[in-house]
């Protein structure tokens, strides 16, 4: 996982204000195949003693949002989706891979941008490496789509990030 760069004058206030205010989908609770983005996240709750009926983390994804974004970066001849996760005090979700169709024919660019500073108890784990000391807007680049990660909140302020994936048949 590689920071490629800083976007904080990007990120705009009302949208830290709309997700810490507002409720999203709650996964897995509230997840379904309809509520699953094309090549990015899922709820990874199959195969697990997870309980499917918790509430581990919020989603947000342009379809419930109240405003507009233009994501920071592009691919040329790439799909895009989006999404936003806030994690209130206190909750985590199982470490998991992201959905990833057809994963022989398609090429895949995954993204994760924090939308504050890091703070003790903030925790996002990539393989087997928990990422600290990044800043609002740090992004981050997945040097393999399908690796193995969590992320939770057991600090002191809800966490929120983005995530973005990038896709193209090859």
């Amino acid at each position: 996982m590689n920071c490629i760069g800083n976007y904080a004058h990007w990120i705009k206030d009302e949208w830290i204000d709309y997700l810490k205010s507002n409720t999203g989908i709650q996964l897995p609770k509230e997840y379904t195949e309809d509520n699953r983005n094309t090549n990015g996240a899922s709820a990874p709750f199959t195969d697990t003693e997870w309980d499917p009926m918790c509430v581990c983390c919020i989603k947000y994804e342009p379809s419930n949002l109240p405003f507009n974004i233009t994501l920071p970066i592009t691919h040329e001849g790439y799909e895009h989706e989006y999404w936003f996760i806030k994690f209130p005090c206190g909750m985590g979700q199982p470490i998991h891979q992201d959905y990833n169709k057809d994963s022989d024919s398609v090429d895949i660019k995954r993204y994760w941008m924090p939308l504050q500073d890091y703070e003790q108890g903030h925790i996002f784990i990539y393989k087997d490496t928990l990422i600290t000391g990044y800043k609002k807007g740090d992004l981050y680049l997945y040097d393999d789509p399908d690796a193995w990660h969590t992320a939770g909140n057991f600090g002191l302020h809800t966490r929120l990030s983005l995530n973005m994936t990038y896709w193209k048949s090859i």
